[in-house]
């Protein structure tokens, strides 16, 4: 599924639940996990960053278009490859001390409003989302 799709998709579904809430005398807030994270790096002025995921490298590639999509460069991400809930459950907390170290953060880890930019690193990004 292509970002935009991903993201019309993600307007559609919030559209309808808060409907059906409606319906139901609910005036209840909807937004979904991808929505919110949208609203985190829009709330800290975010141009860049970089991340790992638990996901397979097709998800984490998914993701990465999603927020790039959204205006926020994904300078690199790393797949730590767990292809179901119970393998991510099962993944340790503490392996981001490592983790971190396996992504390119020689542009800075996030880049703020006025930060230079650092286009030399969107290849590996996309080499290493989609490989």
């Amino acid at each position: 599924m292509p970002a935009r799709q991903g993201q019309r998709f993600s307007t559609t579904v919030r559209s309808t639940t808060t409907g059906v809430l409606e319906g139901e005398g609910l005036d209840t807030p909807v937004i979904s996990s991808a929505g919110a994270l949208l609203r985190g790096l829009e709330a800290l002025g975010a141009r860049g960053i970089v991340m790992v995921t638990p996901y397979l490298k097709p998800l984490t590639k998914l993701v990465a278009d999603y927020i790039e999509d959204a205006g926020v460069e994904v300078v690199d991400a790393l797949s730590l490859e767990a292809s179901d809930n119970l393998e991510v459950a099962r993944l340790d907390p503490a392996g981001l001390r490592e983790h971190w170290r396996r992504v390119d953060t020689s542009c800075g880890t996030t880049r703020w409003p006025g930060s230079d930019r650092c286009s030399s690193t969107s290849t590996t990004a996309r080499s290493r989302r989609s490989g």
